[in-house]
This record gives structure tokens, sequence and C-alpha cells, in this order.
């Protein structure tokens, strides 16, 4: 086994089963991450945030586009994260600031599969101005 394990940096794993023709990297357990709580997970060496949203997971860049600061994985509800810079929201759905619709974050396609969460390797909108 060489010194840099490739699949423990991008997550620890390799595609889901059902993948629907996209790369997936697994992030943990469902268990790990119990309703109300959000936690920073690494994807293919981006910071993600990872939130679960009572019940519904959600991922979104963990960047803000004011300053490229963490936005941060503490102050939530089931529609935006909050950055705990500025207080800019961000729609879990679009990665857009309804406040200020020029700043959005990329999000990322979550899926639960055998009780573990797979976030999307790369963002839903990799060509967006995020």
């Amino acid at each position: 086994m060489s010194p840099f394990d490739l699949k423990a940096w991008m997550g620890g794993g390799s595609s889901p089963p059902e993948d629907d023709g996209r790369k997936f990297v697994r992030v943990g357990k469902v268990a790990d991450l119990p309703p109300g709580a959000g936690k920073v997970v690494m994807v293919m060496g981006r910071d993600v945030g990872l939130f679960n949203c009572s019940g519904t997971f959600k991922a979104v860049e963990n960047a803000c586009p004011h300053n490229n600061r963490p936005i941060g994985t503490v102050e939530f509800d089931d529609e935006h994260v909050t950055c705990l810079w500025h207080g800019l929201r961000f729609t879990f759905d679009t990665g857009v600031c309804p406040e200020a619709d020029h700043y959005r974050v990329h999000t990322y396609t979550v899926k639960v599969i055998d009780d573990e969460i797979w976030v999307s390797a790369f963002p839903d909108d990799p060509e967006g101005d995020a």
C-alpha cells in the first residue's frame, strides 16, 4: 500500500451501484450525521458542507463567494445554510443567495444507499458562476 491513499483522500469510496452515469464519493454513514447536524467532508480535494435537514441530506461547497472563507455547518434550516462570517444565506437546491442573487455556491447531489452517504464527485453545476 502506498503512503498516499487516493481513495481515502477522495472520501473513502468509489461509485455507488446506482450512479446515473455520474461518480459519487462515500463520505460517511447516516448514523454519523443525525437530523439537525452538519459537517465538512472532503470530496475530490474540495471542502463540502454536508447537512442532515430533517432526515434529508444536502451538500454545498464550503466557500462563501463573498470572501472565499468557509461558510460553516452550524447555522442552517431545511432550505438554507447561513455563512458564519456575514450572514449570507444560500439555498441548498440552487446555491443562490436569496438576499443577493449574484452570489451563489456550488451544490452537490447526495444519495443514501444502504445507510451510507454518497456525495457527487463534482458539483451539479461545474460550469456555473459559483
